[in-house]
This record gives structure tokens, sequence and C-alpha cells, in this order.
């Protein structure tokens, strides 16, 4: 097999050289990684949307599964929240269904970045991991055991985020 000779990072400029063991290559300058692309790739790419056509790992495709789901959960519960704020006449209850839709919208907003591999959408999806964190914490404080779930979740969908942080240019 041939080894792959230097190649020029796409994001910083640097002159880089890829090895054949690593699969996807990343720039020891910026610390981004390298995408292959075919010349077909390239120009359907840079002519389409002016950037990069790449498709994202199986790992990221599963977890941007679950994610939007948790999205969707998340805004119907919002929508059931604010009707029964209504129907009680509890604004309260109004603010708090309507802030779970508008979260569980950015949480949307993330799935589609973290599928094309933008780090707007990494940073979106840590912010609201953090922020359910924080919240699942206060459950687990206040005595609500199975809150202990929902943290061991948000804490391994964290370290997930976190570990892949570097496939997201």
């Amino acid at each position: 097999m041939e080894e792959p000779g230097p190649s020029i990072c796409p994001h910083c400029g640097a002159v880089t050289s890829a090895t054949a063991a690593s699969p996807y290559p990343y720039c020891s300058r910026c610390g981004r990684y390298i995408f292959p692309r075919t010349h077909a790739e390239s120009a359907e790419g840079d002519k389409a949307t002016g950037q990069s056509a790449r498709s994202s790992p199986a790992d990221v495709k599963i977890f941007c599964s679950f994610w939007s789901i948790a999205s969707l959960v998340g805004m119907g519960l919002g929508v059931l929240v604010v009707d029964l704020g209504l129907r009680a006449g509890s604004g309260l209850l109004v603010f708090l269904g309507a802030l779970q839709v508008v979260l569980g919208l950015a949480q949307a907003l993330s799935v589609f970045g973290l599928w094309s591999l933008r780090y707007w959408g990494w940073r979106i999806a840590v912010v609201l991991t953090w922020i359910s964190l924080v919240l699942h914490a206060i459950s687990l404080l206040q005595g609500d055991v199975t809150a202990l779930i929902s943290l061991t979740v948000a804490s391994a969908f964290l370290l997930y985020l976190y570990a892949r942080r570097r496939l997201f240019v």
C-alpha cells in the first residue's frame, strides 16, 4: 500500500504529512481533522455550499439519532406543559413549558450541526448537556433518585462529545 504524501490543512493552511495508520489524519498545527476528499466530492461540495462535502462517522449518526429523539420528546412535553398551564391559568407552567420547547428547538438545531460535523453544533450540544447535568443534579439533591439515571446518561453524552471534539470543525 502506498504511503500518503503531504497534504494542506484546509483550516490553517499548514502542510502536514498523513500516515496510513490513521483513518482521519489531523493537522499538527491547529489540531483539526483533515478529511480526504475525491475530486468529485471536492467540486460538488465547494460548488453547492462553499465548503467541503464529507459525511459523519457512524457513531456520530447514532448519537444524533438519540439526540433528535430526545429533542422531539422534550418539545412534546413542553407543548403539553404549556397547554396544562393555559388550562390551569398558571403563568409559571406556561413559562416552563415554553422554555422546554425552546431548549428542544436548540437541541434539534444542534443535531443538524452535529450531523454535518460543524463546531457550532458541537458547542450547542455541550452547552445543552451541561444545562441538563445541572438540572438533574439539582433534582438529585432534592431527593429524586430517578434523576441518577438521567445524570448518568447526560454524563455519558458529555464524555462522548468531548472525546469526539476534533471531528467538529
